[in-house]
């Protein structure tokens, strides 16, 4: 019975927001923030406040398009919705980002002030890995990594799972990560110590 009472109350504060009031609308926002802050935590591609706002936003454009004649329980209608959007917004984010990145227009005149690289820099992450005590399967992970293959190829090949995968791959990067200035000097070089 109780359940049904909030159902009830649920459908007089959507017919309320719908016509306009904003307390009941409030009063909406109040109930499904848990459903919202679900959405957001844990996003990494995008700043949280500003994906929690453009929810809270499709969230009021949902209830004002709400129609509850079609039958369809409100939560599940709004949980939808607020899915669907959230994938849209990080899509065009990354459709954003992808060309932000990959244009190189007006960056023709700049000159390349930096020196010329004195190896080549997947040379020496290679040569610091032959010298590192990895162990052979270690060495046929870092391989394939350093190939560009795919995680889906690498653990087809080896029967690893996706976790394990991920796990020995941080390993393998942050052993790696402790070399970071004997590759700098192998890249880079430095006369000044020489």
């Amino acid at each position: 019975m109780k359940k049904e009472n909030h159902y009830e109350e649920e459908k007089k504060w959507i017919q309320e927001a719908r016509q306009g009031d904003k307390e009941a609308m409030m009063r909406l926002l109040k109930k499904y923030e848990p459903l919202l802050r679900k959405l957001v935590a844990g996003e990494t591609r995008l700043d949280w406040e500003d994906l929690l706002q453009d929810l809270t936003l499709a969230f009021i454009k949902g209830v004002k398009a709400y129609d509850s004649a079609k039958g369809v329980y409100f939560a599940y209608y709004i949980r939808r919705l607020l899915y669907w959007k959230k994938g849209d917004i990080i899509k065009t984010a990354a459709k954003r980002f992808r060309s932000e990145v990959h244009s190189l227009e007006g960056l023709e005149d700049i000159p390349d002030e930096r020196a010329p690289l004195k190896m080549d820099p997947m040379e020496a992450v290679r040569k610091i890995a032959d010298s590192l005590p990895f162990t052979p399967e270690d060495r046929e992970l870092l391989a394939a990594i350093l190939r560009g293959d795919s995680w889906q190829a690498i653990t087809g090949r080896t029967g690893m799972s996706r976790a394990t995968y991920y796990r020995a791959r941080a390993r393998l990067f942050a052993c790696l990560r402790k070399e970071k200035d004997r590759f700098r000097d192998m890249v880079e070089g430095d006369d000044e110590k020489g």
